[in-house]
């Protein structure tokens, strides 16, 4: 899980001086001088606070400017730029249209610089034929590389549906249930689904504690789901093991 805490700290880092209330105009005139200096995260940083404030404030011509150089670097700052870019060009902007096609190349670029995110949102654009020929073998691809790097939410989720309707790939239940487990164990959804797998051992051996478990853990996460029958009907079998 390293690449996604790096990108959870980047996250950080990007919302800190908004939760601050620091002067964006100000904060954003250092980031362009240190930027003309050959700093490519604070292009990423000048570029992204184009897009923050009033909508009066708001330029995407300029913001554009400045994460296409950060975009042209390396890192984790380079990957999140580009996927800036794919966002804005994702929809009619003042005074920019939406381009499919350069949203496809700016996902794509940007998940190859380890920007997880891209990569499960590159896989729908696959999938789907935006800005790019639908082509399912890619959409696969790229949720799987999602998923490797533990974008359990994003790319596991629909790298299981797949797997579980038969969409573009062998239908495959084994794989699909694996797939369940692990978007539990890393995001704390479809623990309800995940649980009965090993309450009455569906592709995994039957573990009525590890179910028990499961169950809790999808009431924590969603109030509304919560199988407390499960949770009960768990805790007398895990007693009796």
């Amino acid at each position: 899980m390293p690449k996604l805490t790096h990108i959870a700290k980047f996250i950080a880092a990007i919302a800190l001086p908004a939760l601050l209330g620091a002067d964006a105009s100000q904060e954003r005139a250092q980031y362009e001088a240190k930027c003309l200096d050959g700093d490519t995260t604070a292009c990423f940083h000048a570029g992204r606070g184009y897009m923050r404030g009033k909508e009066s404030q708001i330029d995407y011509a300029s913001a554009l400017k400045y994460l296409q150089k950060a975009c042209d670097g390396d890192g984790i700052a380079a990957g999140a730029a580009c996927w800036n870019i794919a966002h804005i060009y994702s929809y009619d902007r003042e005074g920019i249209a939406r381009d499919d096609v350069k949203r496809f190349e700016y996902q794509k670029l940007a998940c190859d610089r380890g920007w997880t995110i891209s990569c499960s949102q590159l896989g729908g654009l696959y999938k789907h034929g935006i800005g790019h020929p639908q082509d399912a073998s890619k959409a696969l691809f790229y949720y799987a590389k999602a998923c490797d790097d533990n974008n359990a939410a994003g790319g596991c989720y629909y790298l299981m549906e797949m797997y579980k309707n038969g969409d573009g790939v062998e239908k495959n239940i084994t794989k699909a249930n694996q797939l369940n487990i692990k978007i539990c164990e890393f995001s704390g959804k479809l623990c309800g689904e995940a649980a009965k797998l090993y309450e009455y051992g569906i592709d995994v051996d039957k573990n009525a504690q590890k179910a028990l478990e499961f169950y809790k853990k999808g009431c924590e996460k969603d109030d509304e789901k919560c199988n407390k029958f499960g949770i009960f009907r768990t805790t007398i079998k895990s007693f009796f093991n």
